[in-house]
């Protein structure tokens, strides 16, 4: 997964799902003020029993954070795009994103007021640019089978063909 680190919670799941996740922002001093907020929540979330220690530190060993999006897009099987809310950002993202993935990957936004149609456009692969609401509550409820399906499942009701109750 990729991400902004404003949306650390989407790759998060992803890391307490068991996949290797990857977080990426603009500068290393924002993912340094990312992982201290999301360390933070994790531990409250092991306080309160909800997750072990040993399952907290787990997704932490699988979860990276780096300024690097081209390499990290380069590895990448699912992105969650978490960019400003901003359109014309958002597309630039997608074309540089769609330039640096492998072509099996499957971009999604984590966008709560852009539709994704409006960023498919921005790729060569509109039918893969699907929306993501995958939020801190995911993780929270620390239920990994659960999430796991939520991360497959996430976009097949936006697909061309795909159920619209899945």
């Amino acid at each position: 997964t990729l991400t902004r680190s404003v949306d650390l919670d989407g790759t998060m799941v992803c890391a307490l799902a068991g996949y290797r996740a990857t977080a990426t922002d603009l500068t290393n001093d924002a993912l340094s003020h990312a992982q201290t907020q999301l360390r933070q929540r994790v531990g409250r979330t092991v306080e309160k029993g909800r997750l072990t220690r040993d399952d907290a530190a787990a997704a932490f060993d699988r979860l990276t954070l780096t300024t690097g999006l081209d390499a990290a897009a380069a590895r990448a099987d699912f992105v969650i795009e978490a960019a400003v809310e901003k359109l014309d950002v958002k597309r630039e993202v997608f074309a540089r994103l769609d330039a640096a993935v492998p072509e099996h990957t499957i971009l999604t936004t984590n966008s709560s007021t852009i539709v994704s149609s409006q960023l498919a456009g921005a790729t060569t692969r509109p039918p893969s640019a699907a929306p993501s609401t995958i939020t801190i509550a995911a993780w929270a409820a620390a239920r990994p089978p659960s999430v796991a399906g939520a991360i497959t499942g996430s976009g097949s009701r936006w697909h061309p063909g795909g159920d619209p109750h899945a």
